[in-house]
């Protein structure tokens, strides 16, 4: 079983994790979706070993929640959703709740998966609950209750004990005017604790969190697929658009296909294949004919971008509307394409980036079709397997580099099955419409 395998690598690769609830049934059944705390410099390795143990009859999507900044990994296997939310911090609204040092302090051995000790375990979950949600279910607070007693007291756990304090009042109150005003001085302590420990980083914090939570009510008006030739974009595309083009709530579905063409073909302009040639020219007694080869597909790479980002950023301005409207722009490529498949960017490749970047709004959602490079290779050997892999490495650094606004990776043994398609195709319509 996939759960069973994941942490069992967890274990043998000593990563710093921790079951935050819900782990009586573990490793061998589960009830609802798995949550998990992982040490933030650990999240990579994470990353990795979960894709590692998909196998053959597995779909596997990641989501990044910008909103409470935890990733979102789900896998299905055998018709069966597994879903693992992994948390690096515990912040509400930018504040921090609960320290990481906390958590790690306070773990324990539970059918060999390291778990959160009751006390840790009710104090987040109290304090995740009435934060993110506003209230404690009664099933949660009965079972909370049962595993603490009637007169649980956390305070030695926090180095503000403060919050430990209110966090035990929540727990046992049943009162929703109370609980709501319990909730408020809870909110507005964490808040003086944050900012007696770093005004700074306090103020950096509460910047991200309003950028990500105005990103996230954003809706997504256009999609675009990422991935080398032959992970599955198009035929993704073409199951997609059944999917939406059934819903009432969308009004239109555009598909392009690479770029906008708001302005004519780079083609019909006889002028840059003249400057191209000139350029060229020089090198014509150059013994390393391939270098010269190379020469000119860089250099028409870089006419072709600089001339393209005038279409993209027209495109961005007049399909603002769309937000408004219900309509879906679809794009199998993207200008991301360029950075993709430039194994090494110069000085003037670095500043296109730069441009399209900061001057062209990146799609709502870009989806990352994965799929390993021998299966990729099997369906289109347009590429070598390095170059396969070259390319999916350089969509991750593109990624860490912040130039998707939302990416969604799924991960496919093969992408041309149908069934793993329609299961992905699900996630994406969710996360479509979670914003319209």
């Amino acid at each position: 079983m996939i759960i069973k395998d994941f942490f069992e690598k967890l274990n043998s690769e000593g990563i710093d994790y921790a079951v935050l609830r819900g782990y009586e049934e573990l490793p061998y059944d589960f009830s609802n979706d798995i949550d998990l705390y992982v040490n933030p410099g650990h999240l990579d390795s994470v990353i990795q070993i979960f894709e590692s143990v998909a196998t053959l009859n597995l779909c596997c999507i990641c989501d990044f929640n910008a909103k409470f900044e935890f990733l979102s990994m789900t896998v299905t296997e055998n018709d069966r959703a597994i879903k693992f939310d992994i948390w690096t911090g515990f912040k509400y609204h930018g504040f921090e709740y609960l320290s990481n040092w906390v958590v790690e302090a306070n773990r324990e051995k539970f059918n060999g998966l390291c778990v959160l000790n009751r006390d840790v375990e009710c104090l987040l979950t109290t304090s995740k609950e009435i934060l993110h949600t506003g209230c404690l279910v009664k099933r949660k607070r009965d079972k909370l209750i049962a595993k603490v007693g009637n007169n649980w007291q956390p305070k030695a756990l926090l180095k503000h004990r403060a919050h430990g304090d209110y966090a035990s009042r929540l727990l046992y109150e049943e009162d929703c005017r109370k609980v709501k005003k319990l909730r408020r001085l809870y909110f507005t302590k964490i808040i003086a604790s944050n900012i007696s420990d770093s005004v700074v980083s306090t103020i950096l914090s509460c910047v991200k969190f309003l950028t990500n939570h105005f990103k996230s009510k954003r809706a997504i008006s256009h999609i675009a697929f990422v991935g080398p030739d032959g992970s599955g974009k198009t035929t993704f595309y073409y199951e997609l658009e059944k999917t939406l083009s059934n819903l009432k709530n969308v009004k239109a579905i555009h598909y392009y296909h690479g770029r906008p063409e708001i302005i004519p073909e780079l083609k019909k302009f006889n002028i840059f294949s003249f400057v191209t040639n000139r350029a060229i020219s020089k090198n014509v007694n150059s013994e390393c004919r391939s270098a010269e080869k190379s020469l000119r597909s860089r250099m028409l790479n870089r006419i072709y971008m600089l001339y393209y980002l005038a279409d993209y950023m027209l495109f961005s301005a007049i399909k603002v509307k769309d937000k408004f409207t219900s309509s879906i722009s679809v794009f199998d490529r993207y200008y991301y394409d360029y950075f993709i498949s430039n194994p090494d960017p110069r000085v003037f490749d670095k500043i296109l980036m730069f441009f399209y970047k900061y001057f062209t709004p990146s799609p709502g959602l870009v989806v990352f079709l994965y799929s390993p490079a021998e299966t990729i290779f099997a369906r289109k050997p347009e590429l070598t397997l390095h170059q396969i892999g070259d390319q999916q490495s350089r969509i991750i650094l593109l990624q860490k580099q912040n130039y998707f606004e939302r990416l969604v990776t799924i991960h496919t043994h093969d992408p041309s099955t149908v069934a793993q398609i329609t299961r992905s195709n699900k996630i994406i319509k969710s996360l479509i419409f979670m914003a319209l």
